[in-house]
């Protein structure tokens, strides 16, 4: 028997293919397993029992040799290598206590900084020289359109993998913010949002929010809790009923993300679901 595992360190992510002869086993997390159905359908489709519950919850698909084709088999190892290239994220040591399943599925394009080298990723960089360097004048607009292009090319990349369902009972929102400001995470989500066809979901604070910077995680989390139970957030649209995708530009302890999805479950949300420029190697806040 050979096989293949597909994963990557810090990622929910990961598929084992076993091969017996000339029938195949596919072995994956209830995470994962959502990914696989909606971008991989046909895979399902070759095995005639389904996807089965392992004895450690883990999900298995049997695949008979007279069912198999060797194409769609390569076809899928190859899709699944493509997709552990992003990194799948869950909540961690740090935020668990205070969150469960509020956010169905969250990816993020890379890391910010590269764990070998210890310098910015492709995309890390572009974040950066995005949301610190241009307000300081130290790039120019054209460096400014080019990371632009980095970014976005790379979350549109990242996108496809992500069980959106239909357009029309899809709205596309940011994190909460002051009025009129221009943030970069609310500039990807208005990006996204018109080349998906999406609805867009404006999200603005009524309070002028505290700085978090030097906050616990607890606190935080405290503090976004007060402002969705004083009912200082105004949307433009219900979301009953609806599936909503936050788009930010980092990721880091998660719980300004988590934090959102829970409210917007709160609201009647059917699912919540994340897309993000990068992810910090820290799973902690700045505090």
């Amino acid at each position: 028997m050979s096989q293949i595992k597909i994963s990557k360190k810090r990622s929910q992510f990961w598929i084992i293919v076993f091969k017996n002869d000339e029938s195949y086993g596919v072995v994956t997390n209830p995470y994962s397993l959502p990914i696989i159905q909606y971008c991989c359908p046909e895979l399902e489709d070759m095995s005639p029992r389904g996807w089965t519950i392992t004895e450690n919850n883990n999900r298995h698909l049997w695949i008979p040799a007279d069912k198999a084709i060797e194409e769609g088999i390569e076809d899928f190892i190859q899709w699944a290598k493509d997709v552990n290239s992003h990194i799948w994220l869950k909540t961690n040591k740090n935020i668990c206590d205070y969150f469960s399943d509020e956010l169905f599925l969250c990816v993020a394009t890379d890391w910010n900084i590269d764990f070998e080298t210890r310098k910015y990723t492709k995309v890390g960089e572009a974040e950066y020289k995005i949301k610190y360097c241009y307000p300081r004048g130290e790039i120019s607009k054209k460096e400014l359109e080019d990371y632009a292009e980095i970014l976005t090319c790379a979350i549109m990349n990242c996108i496809k993998y992500l069980p959106l369902g239909h357009k029309d009972s899809l709205l596309v929102t940011s994190i909460p913010a002051e009025p009129d400001k221009n943030s970069l995470s609310w500039n990807l989500a208005k990006y996204v949002c018109d080349e998906i066809g999406a609805t867009m979901l404006f999200s603005t604070l009524k309070i002028n929010k505290q700085q978090t910077k030097g906050l616990s995680i607890k606190d935080k989390i405290q503090m976004w809790n007060n402002i969705y139970q004083s009912n200082a957030v105004e949307l433009s649209k219900h979301v009953n009923s609806k599936k909503v995708l936050i788009v930010d530009d980092l990721y880091q302890s998660g719980t300004s993300m988590w934090s959102y999805a829970k409210y917007l479950k709160s609201l009647g949300a059917t699912e919540v679901l994340g897309l993000v420029a990068v992810k910090s190697q820290r799973d902690s806040d700045n505090q």
